[in-house]
This record gives structure tokens, sequence and C-alpha cells, in this order.
């Protein structure tokens, strides 16, 4: 199966000079968590998601008006919409990746794939396993005083 088969492809995006509540009434209004951002051309250059948002601009106390390309998450997990699913899945298991986004051959945005979008498609145990590698985190053993 290849990954324009599992694909959202209506990708909404941002642009890099764009302020932050432009992003934010993107996500809240279309109402998703992932939004690419582009450069002029339309090249995907980060991605910002609703958990950016929260971090670094409401915790953060930035201003509203913040470039979006300030607040982004570079180096997105890519794929091309040829490319095989299980490489893709192997991938977002390694790299601890939620979401791909799936560029065409300029690099501009043609879809998403989310472990949603997996758990429709592909076997129970399948999306368990990377559901398990995306999620697991390394855990610090702190040791506390009893009491």
């Amino acid at each position: 199966m290849t990954c324009s088969e599992v694909m959202l492809s209506h990708v909404f995006t941002c642009k890099e000079g764009e302020p932050a509540s432009a992003a934010t009434r993107l996500v809240r209004d279309e109402r998703v968590g992932f939004v690419p951002v582009v450069d002029g051309e339309g090249k995907a250059r980060g991605i910002l998601t609703d958990r950016d948002i929260g971090l670094r601009i409401a915790a953060a106390g930035k201003p509203a008006t913040t470039p979006v390309e300030h607040l982004m998450s570079p180096g997105v997990m890519t794929c091309r919409p040829e490319d095989d699913l299980r490489e893709v899945e192997a991938r977002m298991g390694r790299d601890k990746k939620s979401r791909a986004l799936v560029v065409d051959a300029q690099g501009r945005p043609a879809g998403v794939i989310s472990l949603s979008d997996i758990a429709l498609v592909d076997a129970p145990d399948r999306v368990g396993k990377l559901l398990r590698e995306v999620t697991q985190r390394e855990v610090a053993l702190v040791s506390r005083p009893a009491g």
C-alpha cells in the first residue's frame, strides 16, 4: 500500500511570516492540530501544532504578532505519495512521530498521514505496535524519600 492510498489529501498550511494569531485561528476554525509551515514557494519548512501554540505562544507569553517561523518546529518527517506505507510506519515508530507530511516532487504539501489514518487500514496488532513505538518515552526514575 502506498502513502497516496491512505493520506488525507486536503492540507491546511500557513506561511512562515504569518502572525501566530492567523495560525491559531486556522487551527481553531478548521479543527486541526497539525499545520505545515511553508515558504513563499509553498515548500514545507516546518510544522506548527496545537501543542506548539500552547507552549510557545500562550505559556511563553509571546505576542500574537510573532511570526510563525519563530514558533514552528523545523525538520518535518516527510514522505512521497508513492512511498510504501510500511516503510513510513517504520520511520514514524523509530522517529517517534505521530504524523507524516506527504510532499510532492517540489517539496510542497500534498497530504498528511496520521496514526489514526493508519489504524483504519492496517492490522490491529501492527497499529498497536506502532502506537507503542511512537508514544514510548524514556522514563527517568526519581527516588523519593519515604514519607
